[in-house]
């Protein structure tokens, strides 16, 4: 403000934030890009099977030129940032000490409790739309499927075709394995779908009184006694079915969860930044009001009152963000929706208490402040 009151142009403050952020944006992209190459290595170890091209997934020159063209974008909208808080104040104002205000610049001062607030929506979104997918998740993995998963074996069973040639031949070697699946007395049930679709599926179904490894044997033997030379492959239990069905739901839950608490930090940090920046803008006003009379609690609790009405409004446009968005992810949720009320409150009260623990050290600066030397500074 004392520069552009000065004489400075909009062009030149322009020219000094843009380089000063730049310097440190480029610090924070080499350490960015870093952080990708690992975390990409974990997302491709991570991914289930299906996701076209993933295993091919690289950080190339398209995506470093992405990266540096979005470095330019952000580092310019930064300095600009600025600007757009303090305005053009005037000489005389600046010099009779009024440019800032008695509780600092109100334009700046709004800019700053819309970033805050835009700031917490986001954060309130997608840990909201995180936390759903999660206990979607978890819904999937502990639904009733109606028998022991452990105790039921599949395993494929593909009959040559030179041994066997027509449907008969091969109706006639499952029959044969079936009957001597049935003779064992560890095998309580048999189920082969063979004949019971129009594509004939070669999956036999085996549950036991034993354990997945007695089955395996069980059907080893029922095979090899009727044709040593078959083979028997993808021999899993239903548990091993189920963790595979689930793999996409679990890879999207553990990539939105890393998303939703870097974002909760950040919010964090928005906040300690957005209330340490008051503090200090008002420290004068402070410093004032307790000498007039005003109590140092009364004076705290303004402090964190004006902050947390800002998150509290974050809150609310996060969770009507959230519930906007539940239709385009209703597909993606069992047994639970994004407008969970369970949900919604655990978010907000995770974000409240990140929000209050991030004005307590702000807030103490401010009670412990020195009223006397304020005032004579």
């Amino acid at each position: 403000a004392l520069r552009l009151g000065l004489g400075a142009s909009n062009r030149d403050l322009l020219r000094q934030f843009a380089a000063e952020g730049l310097v440190l944006a480029t610090l924070g992209a080499i350490v960015g890009i870093g952080l990708a190459v690992a975390i990409l290595d974990a997302v491709v170890a991570l991914a289930p099977d299906g996701i076209a091209r993933i295993a091919s997934a690289s950080i190339d020159g398209r995506s470093l030129l992405f990266a540096a063209a979005c470095l330019v974008a952000v580092t310019l909208a930064i300095g600009c940032v600025p600007l757009m808080a303090v305005g053009a104040p005037s000489i005389e104002a600046l010099l009779r000490g009024r440019a800032a205000g008695v509780g600092g610049s109100t334009r700046a001062a709004r800019f700053g409790s819309a970033l805050l607030t835009v700031e917490v929506a986001g954060t309130a979104a997608l840990l909201i739309v995180a936390g759903a997918l999660t206990v979607s998740f978890l819904n999937l993995h502990r639904a009733d499927l109606g028998f022991d998963r452990e105790s039921v074996l599949t395993a494929f069973v593909n009959p040559s075709r030179v041994r066997y040639p027509d449907a008969a031949a091969r109706r006639r070697f499952f029959r044969d394995v079936i009957a001597r699946l049935g003779a064992n007395a560890e095998v309580g049930d048999v189920f082969l779908p063979y004949t019971q679709t129009a594509i004939p599926l070669r999956y036999v179904v085996v549950r036991t009184t034993a354990g997945p490894a007695a089955a395996r044997a069980v059907l080893r033997r029922a095979l090899a006694e009727v044709d040593p030379e078959q083979p028997m492959s993808a021999d899993l239990t239903t548990a091993e079915l189920v963790e595979r069905a689930l793999s996409r739901e679990r890879f999207q839950s553990a990539l939105l969860l890393p998303f939703g608490v870097g974002s909760a930090l950040l919010a964090a940090l928005g906040v300690f930044g957005m209330v340490s920046d008051t503090a200090n803008r008002r420290l004068r006003e402070l410093a004032l009001r307790q000498a007039l009379g005003a109590r140092r609690s009364r004076v705290l609790a303004e402090l964190l009152r004006s902050t947390l009405a800002c998150v509290l409004a974050g809150l609310c446009a996060g969770a009507l963000l959230a519930i906007a968005a539940s239709r385009a992810l209703s597909l993606e949720l069992f047994e639970i929706g994004l407008a969970d009320p369970w949900i919604v409150v655990a978010v907000c009260s995770l974000i409240l208490g990140v929000s209050v623990v991030a004005c307590i050290g702000p807030a103490a600066r401010v009670g412990r402040l020195d009223v006397g030397a304020m005032l004579r500074e």
